[in-house]
Protein backbone atom coordinates (compact mmCIF):
# COMPACT_ATOMS: atom_id res chain seq x y z
CA UNK A 1 0.00 0.00 0.00
CA UNK A 2 2.90 2.65 1.01
CA UNK A 3 4.31 1.73 -2.49
CA UNK A 4 1.06 2.39 -4.12
CA UNK A 5 1.31 5.98 -2.18
CA UNK A 6 4.45 6.59 -2.98
CA UNK A 7 3.60 6.05 -6.78
CA UNK A 8 0.19 8.01 -6.53
CA UNK A 9 1.85 10.88 -5.15
CA UNK A 10 4.60 10.93 -7.91
CA UNK A 11 1.92 11.09 -10.37
CA UNK A 12 -0.49 13.90 -8.87
CA UNK A 13 2.89 15.63 -8.86
CA UNK A 14 3.84 15.46 -12.06
CA UNK A 15 -0.01 16.43 -13.14
CA UNK A 16 -0.25 19.46 -11.30
CA UNK A 17 2.68 20.69 -12.26
CA UNK A 18 1.76 22.19 -15.48
CA UNK A 19 -1.36 23.78 -13.68
CA UNK A 20 0.82 26.02 -12.38
CA UNK A 21 3.84 26.81 -14.45
CA UNK A 22 4.49 29.12 -17.01
CA UNK A 23 5.27 27.53 -20.72
CA UNK A 24 7.95 30.03 -21.93
CA UNK A 25 10.68 30.38 -24.85
CA UNK A 26 13.83 31.31 -23.50
CA UNK A 27 17.55 32.12 -25.02
CA UNK A 28 20.53 32.31 -23.92
CA UNK A 29 24.33 32.24 -25.96
CA UNK A 30 23.33 28.49 -26.33
CA UNK A 31 20.16 29.15 -28.61
CA UNK A 32 16.60 28.66 -27.66
CA UNK A 33 14.88 26.56 -25.84
CA UNK A 34 11.43 25.21 -24.20
CA UNK A 35 10.41 25.27 -20.23
CA UNK A 36 7.23 24.09 -18.83
CA UNK A 37 8.37 26.00 -15.33
CA UNK A 38 11.75 25.20 -14.90
CA UNK A 39 11.77 22.14 -17.04
CA UNK A 40 13.15 21.66 -20.19
CA UNK A 41 10.58 20.34 -23.13
CA UNK A 42 11.75 19.34 -26.67
CA UNK A 43 9.38 19.16 -29.12
CA UNK A 44 9.36 15.63 -30.34
CA UNK A 45 5.83 15.67 -31.92
CA UNK A 46 3.83 13.97 -34.49
CA UNK A 47 0.59 15.25 -36.14
CA UNK A 48 -2.09 12.73 -34.72
CA UNK A 49 -4.34 11.82 -37.52
CA UNK A 50 -6.74 9.12 -36.38
CA UNK A 51 -9.33 8.67 -39.37
CA UNK A 52 -10.36 5.42 -39.28
CA UNK A 53 -10.67 3.40 -42.36
CA UNK A 54 -13.88 4.46 -44.64
CA UNK A 55 -14.18 7.76 -42.86
CA UNK A 56 -14.14 11.08 -44.60
CA UNK A 57 -12.82 14.83 -44.28
CA UNK A 58 -16.00 15.08 -41.92
CA UNK A 59 -15.02 12.60 -39.66
CA UNK A 60 -14.19 13.39 -35.89
CA UNK A 61 -13.28 11.34 -33.06
CA UNK A 62 -14.80 13.53 -30.58
CA UNK A 63 -17.99 13.22 -32.09
CA UNK A 64 -17.88 9.21 -31.36
CA UNK A 65 -18.84 7.67 -28.02
CA UNK A 66 -16.35 7.30 -25.34
CA UNK A 67 -15.39 4.12 -25.07
CA UNK A 68 -14.36 4.27 -29.14
CA UNK A 69 -12.34 7.68 -28.16
CA UNK A 70 -10.84 5.29 -25.44
CA UNK A 71 -9.61 2.50 -27.59
CA UNK A 72 -8.31 5.02 -30.22
CA UNK A 73 -6.21 6.99 -27.45
CA UNK A 74 -5.23 3.93 -26.05
CA UNK A 75 -4.43 2.32 -29.36
CA UNK A 76 -2.11 5.36 -30.22
CA UNK A 77 -0.31 6.79 -27.18
CA UNK A 78 1.07 3.79 -25.66
CA UNK A 79 3.02 3.60 -29.22
CA UNK A 80 3.82 6.86 -29.84
CA UNK A 81 5.28 7.28 -26.25
CA UNK A 82 7.49 4.25 -27.13
CA UNK A 83 8.53 5.94 -30.21
CA UNK A 84 9.48 9.17 -27.92
CA UNK A 85 6.82 11.06 -28.35
CA UNK A 86 6.24 14.15 -25.88
CA UNK A 87 3.66 15.91 -27.84
CA UNK A 88 0.75 15.58 -30.07
CA UNK A 89 -0.96 18.46 -32.87
CA UNK A 90 -4.21 18.41 -32.57
CA UNK A 91 -6.94 20.83 -33.22
CA UNK A 92 -9.25 22.98 -31.28
CA UNK A 93 -11.98 20.94 -31.21
CA UNK A 94 -10.39 18.12 -28.88
CA UNK A 95 -11.94 18.75 -25.38
CA UNK A 96 -10.43 19.32 -22.05
CA UNK A 97 -10.58 16.16 -20.53
CA UNK A 98 -9.20 14.18 -23.36
CA UNK A 99 -6.58 16.50 -23.50
CA UNK A 100 -5.95 15.86 -19.81
CA UNK A 101 -6.12 12.04 -20.36
CA UNK A 102 -3.43 12.04 -22.52
CA UNK A 103 -1.07 14.29 -20.32
CA UNK A 104 -2.19 12.30 -17.06
CA UNK A 105 -1.95 8.76 -18.30
CA UNK A 106 0.51 8.93 -20.66
CA UNK A 107 2.99 12.48 -20.01
CA UNK A 108 1.80 13.84 -23.29
CA UNK A 109 1.43 17.25 -23.80
CA UNK A 110 -0.87 18.85 -27.02
CA UNK A 111 -0.56 21.54 -28.89
CA UNK A 112 -3.80 23.51 -29.64
CA UNK A 113 -3.99 24.69 -33.37
CA UNK A 114 -6.50 26.84 -34.16
CA UNK A 115 -7.49 26.73 -38.02
CA UNK A 116 -8.29 30.58 -38.07
CA UNK A 117 -11.04 29.89 -40.96
CA UNK A 118 -8.35 28.58 -43.05
CA UNK A 119 -11.36 25.96 -44.74
CA UNK A 120 -13.46 28.40 -44.36
CA UNK A 121 -15.92 30.05 -41.45
CA UNK A 122 -19.75 30.32 -40.88
CA UNK A 123 -20.68 33.87 -40.08
CA UNK A 124 -23.92 35.22 -39.36
CA UNK A 125 -25.32 32.12 -40.28
CA UNK A 126 -23.64 32.03 -43.86
CA UNK A 127 -20.75 29.42 -44.79
CA UNK A 128 -17.76 31.73 -46.14
CA UNK A 129 -14.77 30.14 -48.45
CA UNK A 130 -12.68 31.29 -49.51
CA UNK A 131 -12.31 33.09 -46.25
CA UNK A 132 -12.14 36.93 -46.67
CA UNK A 133 -9.40 37.69 -44.20
CA UNK A 134 -9.93 41.65 -45.12
CA UNK A 135 -14.07 41.84 -43.71
CA UNK A 136 -14.17 43.36 -40.59
CA UNK A 137 -17.10 40.51 -39.56
CA UNK A 138 -14.36 37.90 -40.68
CA UNK A 139 -11.78 39.28 -38.79
CA UNK A 140 -13.67 39.88 -35.62
CA UNK A 141 -15.23 36.48 -35.46
CA UNK A 142 -12.42 34.93 -35.91
CA UNK A 143 -10.55 36.71 -33.13
CA UNK A 144 -12.87 35.75 -30.65
CA UNK A 145 -12.52 32.56 -31.82
CA UNK A 146 -8.80 32.74 -30.84
CA UNK A 147 -9.68 34.21 -27.40
CA UNK A 148 -12.13 31.69 -26.21
CA UNK A 149 -9.59 28.84 -27.23
CA UNK A 150 -7.68 30.18 -25.04
CA UNK A 151 -9.97 31.12 -22.49
CA UNK A 152 -11.34 27.16 -22.94
CA UNK A 153 -7.55 25.38 -22.55
CA UNK A 154 -5.53 27.91 -20.13
CA UNK A 155 -6.58 25.74 -16.97
CA UNK A 156 -6.41 22.40 -18.82
CA UNK A 157 -3.33 20.20 -17.83
CA UNK A 158 -0.80 18.87 -20.84
CA UNK A 159 -1.57 22.17 -22.98
CA UNK A 160 1.99 23.14 -24.26
CA UNK A 161 1.37 26.11 -26.34
CA UNK A 162 -0.94 27.50 -29.19
CA UNK A 163 -1.30 27.97 -32.85
CA UNK A 164 -2.88 29.73 -35.11
CA UNK A 165 -3.57 29.01 -39.13
CA UNK A 166 -2.21 26.50 -40.99
CA UNK A 167 -0.65 27.17 -44.32
CA UNK A 168 -3.16 30.34 -44.60
CA UNK A 169 -0.91 31.96 -46.40
CA UNK A 170 -1.79 29.34 -49.35
CA UNK A 171 -5.55 30.57 -48.66
CA UNK A 172 -5.53 33.99 -49.85
CA UNK A 173 -8.13 33.64 -52.87
CA UNK A 174 -10.57 35.99 -51.56
CA UNK A 175 -11.48 38.96 -54.23
CA UNK A 176 -12.23 42.66 -53.50
CA UNK A 177 -12.55 46.17 -55.47
CA UNK A 178 -9.79 46.98 -53.39
CA UNK A 179 -7.49 44.52 -53.87
CA UNK A 180 -8.51 44.01 -57.88
CA UNK A 181 -7.54 47.70 -58.32
CA UNK A 182 -4.13 47.12 -56.86
CA UNK A 183 -1.02 46.52 -59.61
CA UNK A 184 -1.15 42.58 -60.51
CA UNK A 185 2.29 42.11 -58.28
CA UNK A 186 1.19 43.62 -55.53
CA UNK A 187 -2.28 42.28 -54.81
CA UNK A 188 -1.09 39.28 -53.16
CA UNK A 189 0.90 41.04 -50.65
CA UNK A 190 -2.12 43.11 -50.06
CA UNK A 191 -3.47 40.06 -48.98
CA UNK A 192 -1.04 38.67 -47.24
CA UNK A 193 -0.88 41.77 -45.35
CA UNK A 194 -4.77 41.59 -44.14
CA UNK A 195 -3.88 38.21 -42.56
CA UNK A 196 -0.79 38.87 -40.47
CA UNK A 197 -2.02 42.06 -38.83
CA UNK A 198 -5.47 39.26 -38.02
CA UNK A 199 -3.18 37.27 -36.52
CA UNK A 200 -1.48 39.48 -34.59
CA UNK A 201 -4.75 40.83 -33.31
CA UNK A 202 -5.67 36.94 -32.67
CA UNK A 203 -2.03 36.62 -30.63
CA UNK A 204 -2.99 39.42 -28.72
CA UNK A 205 -6.33 38.18 -27.77
CA UNK A 206 -5.02 35.09 -26.72
CA UNK A 207 -2.37 36.44 -24.38
CA UNK A 208 -4.47 38.84 -22.94
CA UNK A 209 -6.71 35.41 -22.15
CA UNK A 210 -3.36 32.66 -21.27
CA UNK A 211 -0.58 34.94 -20.25
CA UNK A 212 0.97 31.48 -19.10
CA UNK A 213 1.15 29.74 -22.65
CA UNK A 214 3.51 30.64 -25.86
CA UNK A 215 1.35 31.16 -29.00
CA UNK A 216 2.90 31.30 -32.87
CA UNK A 217 1.43 30.46 -36.50
CA UNK A 218 1.72 27.59 -38.23
CA UNK A 219 2.56 29.37 -42.07
CA UNK A 220 3.61 27.83 -45.10
CA UNK A 221 7.55 27.50 -45.00
CA UNK A 222 9.17 30.79 -45.15
CA UNK A 223 6.52 33.27 -47.72
CA UNK A 224 5.89 36.36 -45.94
CA UNK A 225 8.31 36.02 -43.32
CA UNK A 226 9.32 40.07 -43.57
CA UNK A 227 5.71 40.59 -43.52
CA UNK A 228 5.48 38.71 -40.71
CA UNK A 229 8.62 40.56 -39.19
CA UNK A 230 6.65 43.84 -39.40
CA UNK A 231 3.50 42.67 -38.24
CA UNK A 232 3.44 39.97 -36.22
CA UNK A 233 5.43 41.43 -32.74
CA UNK A 234 3.32 39.14 -30.37
CA UNK A 235 4.45 35.84 -32.53
CA UNK A 236 6.60 34.04 -29.42
CA UNK A 237 7.17 30.31 -31.53
CA UNK A 238 7.67 30.49 -35.37
CA UNK A 239 5.53 27.39 -36.94
CA UNK A 240 6.33 26.18 -40.07
CA UNK A 241 4.90 23.24 -42.43
CA UNK A 242 7.74 22.64 -44.52
CA UNK A 243 8.33 20.62 -47.40
CA UNK A 244 11.83 20.74 -49.06
CA UNK A 245 12.92 17.32 -49.45
CA UNK A 246 16.22 15.99 -48.32
CA UNK A 247 16.32 19.08 -45.91
CA UNK A 248 15.15 22.12 -44.51
CA UNK A 249 18.61 23.63 -45.10
CA UNK A 250 20.10 26.92 -43.65
CA UNK A 251 18.27 29.02 -45.59
CA UNK A 252 15.25 28.40 -43.24
CA UNK A 253 17.65 28.65 -39.90
CA UNK A 254 18.97 32.47 -40.95
CA UNK A 255 15.80 33.39 -42.08
CA UNK A 256 14.36 33.07 -38.84
CA UNK A 257 17.65 34.06 -37.16
CA UNK A 258 17.48 37.01 -39.21
CA UNK A 259 14.31 38.55 -39.65
CA UNK A 260 12.43 36.88 -36.55
CA UNK A 261 14.82 36.37 -34.23
CA UNK A 262 12.23 33.87 -32.44
CA UNK A 263 12.40 29.91 -32.39
CA UNK A 264 10.95 27.68 -34.65
CA UNK A 265 8.99 25.06 -34.83
CA UNK A 266 8.31 22.59 -37.36
CA UNK A 267 4.65 22.11 -37.53
CA UNK A 268 4.31 19.42 -40.40
CA UNK A 269 7.22 17.60 -41.60
CA UNK A 270 8.27 14.10 -43.51
CA UNK A 271 8.02 12.35 -46.50
CA UNK A 272 5.54 10.01 -47.46
CA UNK A 273 5.90 6.32 -48.01
CA UNK A 274 4.55 5.38 -51.90
CA UNK A 275 6.89 5.36 -54.83
CA UNK A 276 5.13 7.10 -57.80
CA UNK A 277 7.52 5.21 -60.24
CA UNK A 278 7.47 1.96 -59.01
CA UNK A 279 3.79 2.36 -57.80
CA UNK A 280 4.63 0.67 -54.67
CA UNK A 281 4.93 1.14 -50.79
CA UNK A 282 8.84 2.66 -50.65
CA UNK A 283 9.61 2.42 -46.58
CA UNK A 284 13.42 2.82 -47.81
CA UNK A 285 12.67 5.97 -49.40
CA UNK A 286 10.89 7.44 -46.37
CA UNK A 287 13.22 6.28 -43.85
CA UNK A 288 15.89 8.63 -46.20
CA UNK A 289 14.06 11.60 -45.88
CA UNK A 290 13.74 11.57 -42.30
CA UNK A 291 17.06 10.56 -41.65
CA UNK A 292 18.33 13.79 -43.66
CA UNK A 293 15.79 16.00 -42.09
CA UNK A 294 16.39 15.60 -38.55
CA UNK A 295 20.05 14.81 -38.46
CA UNK A 296 19.76 18.31 -39.88
CA UNK A 297 17.31 19.44 -36.94
CA UNK A 298 18.74 17.91 -34.21
CA UNK A 299 22.82 19.90 -35.69
CA UNK A 300 20.39 23.04 -35.80
CA UNK A 301 18.99 22.27 -32.06
CA UNK A 302 20.51 24.80 -28.98
CA UNK A 303 23.75 24.55 -28.42
CA UNK A 304 25.31 22.91 -31.14
CA UNK A 305 26.71 26.27 -32.52
CA UNK A 306 24.94 26.69 -35.80
CA UNK A 307 21.96 28.47 -35.52
CA UNK A 308 20.39 27.18 -32.44
CA UNK A 309 16.56 28.35 -33.25
CA UNK A 310 14.93 24.89 -33.52
CA UNK A 311 12.76 23.47 -31.02
CA UNK A 312 11.98 20.38 -32.43
CA UNK A 313 9.45 19.33 -35.00
CA UNK A 314 5.61 17.02 -35.73
CA UNK A 315 6.31 14.79 -37.90
CA UNK A 316 3.47 14.28 -40.43
CA UNK A 317 1.55 12.38 -39.42
CA UNK A 318 0.96 9.57 -37.58
CA UNK A 319 -1.35 6.69 -40.04
CA UNK A 320 -2.01 6.92 -43.33
CA UNK A 321 -5.44 8.35 -44.22
CA UNK A 322 -7.78 6.76 -47.11
CA UNK A 323 -9.64 9.56 -47.89
CA UNK A 324 -7.29 12.52 -48.97
CA UNK A 325 -7.58 11.40 -52.77
CA UNK A 326 -11.18 11.61 -53.69
CA UNK A 327 -12.54 13.23 -50.10
CA UNK A 328 -15.49 11.41 -49.97
CA UNK A 329 -15.79 8.55 -52.53
CA UNK A 330 -13.27 5.26 -52.43
CA UNK A 331 -12.72 5.75 -48.95
CA UNK A 332 -12.04 1.92 -48.59
CA UNK A 333 -9.29 1.85 -51.24
CA UNK A 334 -5.61 2.50 -50.29
CA UNK A 335 -4.98 5.12 -53.58
CA UNK A 336 -1.87 5.13 -55.43
CA UNK A 337 -2.79 8.80 -57.09
CA UNK A 338 -0.44 11.27 -56.53
CA UNK A 339 -1.87 14.58 -55.28
CA UNK A 340 0.77 16.99 -56.48
CA UNK A 341 4.55 17.28 -58.03
CA UNK A 342 7.96 18.34 -55.92
CA UNK A 343 11.04 17.96 -56.93
CA UNK A 344 12.63 18.08 -53.80
CA UNK A 345 11.99 14.36 -53.20
CA UNK A 346 13.86 12.90 -56.32
CA UNK A 347 13.94 9.61 -55.46
CA UNK A 348 10.39 9.18 -57.23
CA UNK A 349 10.15 12.65 -59.21
CA UNK A 350 9.57 12.80 -62.53
CA UNK A 351 8.70 15.84 -64.74
CA UNK A 352 4.80 15.40 -65.15
CA UNK A 353 4.35 12.92 -62.04
CA UNK A 354 2.73 14.06 -59.17
CA UNK A 355 4.89 11.92 -56.31
CA UNK A 356 3.52 13.38 -53.40
CA UNK A 357 1.17 10.78 -52.36
CA UNK A 358 -1.15 12.16 -49.60
CA UNK A 359 -2.85 8.80 -48.67
CA UNK A 360 0.56 7.24 -47.69
CA UNK A 361 2.12 10.02 -45.45
CA UNK A 362 1.51 7.88 -41.97
CA UNK A 363 4.62 6.50 -39.86
CA UNK A 364 2.05 3.78 -39.87
CA UNK A 365 -0.09 1.81 -42.43
CA UNK A 366 -3.34 1.01 -41.48
CA UNK A 367 -5.43 -2.34 -42.01
CA UNK A 368 -9.09 -2.64 -42.95
CA UNK A 369 -8.22 -5.31 -39.53
CA UNK A 370 -9.96 -4.01 -36.16
CA UNK A 371 -9.45 -4.75 -32.62
CA UNK A 372 -11.79 -2.60 -30.30
CA UNK A 373 -13.11 -1.03 -33.11
CA UNK A 374 -9.66 0.53 -34.42
CA UNK A 375 -7.45 -0.23 -37.08
CA UNK A 376 -4.66 -2.22 -36.81
CA UNK A 377 -1.35 0.23 -36.84
CA UNK A 378 1.41 -1.27 -38.68
CA UNK A 379 4.66 0.40 -38.52
CA UNK A 380 6.60 1.01 -41.01
CA UNK A 381 10.87 1.26 -40.72
CA UNK A 382 11.06 4.61 -39.89
CA UNK A 383 8.55 4.71 -36.66
CA UNK A 384 11.71 1.99 -35.51
CA UNK A 385 14.01 5.36 -36.87
CA UNK A 386 12.38 7.40 -34.13
CA UNK A 387 12.06 5.06 -30.79
CA UNK A 388 15.70 5.07 -31.48
CA UNK A 389 16.51 8.97 -32.40
CA UNK A 390 14.71 10.38 -29.76
CA UNK A 391 15.99 8.49 -26.58
CA UNK A 392 18.85 11.42 -27.70
CA UNK A 393 18.54 14.84 -26.38
CA UNK A 394 17.93 17.51 -28.40
CA UNK A 395 19.38 20.01 -26.70
CA UNK A 396 21.78 18.02 -24.40
CA UNK A 397 23.43 16.05 -27.39
CA UNK A 398 26.60 16.94 -29.13
CA UNK A 399 27.58 17.27 -32.24
CA UNK A 400 29.83 14.33 -31.85
CA UNK A 401 26.71 12.22 -30.22
CA UNK A 402 25.11 13.20 -33.37
CA UNK A 403 28.05 11.80 -35.56
CA UNK A 404 27.94 8.38 -33.82
CA UNK A 405 24.45 7.69 -33.64
CA UNK A 406 23.84 8.59 -37.55
CA UNK A 407 27.23 6.46 -38.86
CA UNK A 408 25.94 3.45 -36.78
CA UNK A 409 22.43 3.13 -37.50
CA UNK A 410 20.72 -0.31 -38.21
CA UNK A 411 18.93 0.80 -40.85
CA UNK A 412 18.70 -3.28 -42.21
CA UNK A 413 16.61 -3.77 -38.66
CA UNK A 414 14.47 -0.71 -38.93
CA UNK A 415 13.49 -2.11 -42.74
CA UNK A 416 13.10 -5.50 -41.71
CA UNK A 417 10.90 -4.60 -38.99
CA UNK A 418 8.33 -2.50 -41.24
CA UNK A 419 8.35 -4.74 -44.06
CA UNK A 420 7.90 -7.60 -41.45
CA UNK A 421 5.00 -5.94 -40.28
CA UNK A 422 3.98 -5.23 -44.00
CA UNK A 423 3.99 -8.53 -45.32
CA UNK A 424 2.17 -10.06 -42.44
CA UNK A 425 -0.41 -7.55 -43.15
CA UNK A 426 -0.83 -8.65 -46.63
CA UNK A 427 -1.16 -12.13 -45.74
CA UNK A 428 -3.56 -11.25 -43.09
CA UNK A 429 -6.04 -9.21 -45.06
CA UNK A 430 -6.35 -11.78 -48.15
CA UNK A 431 -8.14 -14.73 -47.32
CA UNK A 432 -6.97 -15.97 -50.80
CA UNK A 433 -3.24 -16.33 -50.08
CA UNK A 434 -2.45 -20.14 -49.06
CA UNK A 435 1.02 -19.39 -47.56
CA UNK A 436 2.88 -22.98 -48.46
CA UNK A 437 6.66 -22.49 -48.30
CA UNK A 438 6.50 -19.26 -45.94
CA UNK A 439 5.70 -19.26 -42.41
CA UNK A 440 5.19 -16.01 -41.39
CA UNK A 441 6.88 -15.87 -37.95
CA UNK A 442 9.68 -12.98 -37.18
CA UNK A 443 12.34 -16.30 -38.15
CA UNK A 444 11.73 -16.52 -41.78
CA UNK A 445 10.14 -13.72 -43.08
CA UNK A 446 13.24 -11.28 -41.82
CA UNK A 447 15.54 -13.74 -44.41
CA UNK A 448 12.97 -13.41 -47.08
CA UNK A 449 12.65 -9.39 -47.12
CA UNK A 450 16.41 -8.89 -46.73
CA UNK A 451 16.88 -10.97 -50.28
CA UNK A 452 14.00 -8.47 -51.47
CA UNK A 453 16.04 -5.71 -49.97
CA UNK A 454 19.56 -6.77 -51.89
CA UNK A 455 17.40 -6.50 -55.43
CA UNK A 456 16.41 -3.02 -54.27
CA UNK A 457 20.09 -1.97 -53.62
CA UNK A 458 20.98 -2.95 -57.20
CA UNK A 459 18.69 -0.64 -58.18
CA UNK A 460 18.80 1.94 -56.20
CA UNK A 461 23.01 1.97 -57.05
CA UNK A 462 21.76 4.04 -60.32
CA UNK A 463 20.26 6.66 -57.79
CA UNK A 464 22.29 10.31 -57.09
CA UNK A 465 23.66 10.20 -53.88
CA UNK A 466 21.81 11.90 -50.67
CA UNK A 467 22.46 15.77 -51.92
CA UNK A 468 24.34 17.42 -49.03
Amino acid sequence: MKKKLIFASVILSFCFSSLFAKVSVQKDAKGWRMFDGDREVEIKGITWSNTPVVMDYNYSLWSMDDDFIYATIDTDMPLLKAMGVNVIRSFDDIPARWVEYIYDKYQIYTLINNLMGRYGVTVKGKWVFPTDYQSEDIRELLVEMARSMAEKYKDVRGVLFYMLGNESNYGLEWTSNEIENLPVGEQQKAKAEYLYSLFEEAMQAVHEEDPNHPVGIVNGDVQYIDLIAELCPSLDIFGSNVYRGWKFYDAFYEDVLTKLDKPAVFTECGADAFNALTQKEDQWAQLQYFKSQWEEVYREGYGKGRHQNILGGFLFEWIDEWWKVYQWKDLDVHNKSGNWANSGYSLDFKEGVNNMNEEWFGLCAVSTQTVRGVNKRVPRAVYYFFCDLWKHSLYKSSNADIDDFFENLPEPVYLARGNDGSVREDISQSQAIRIKSLDVSGQFTTPVFINYLRDDIKDRKKLSAIPT
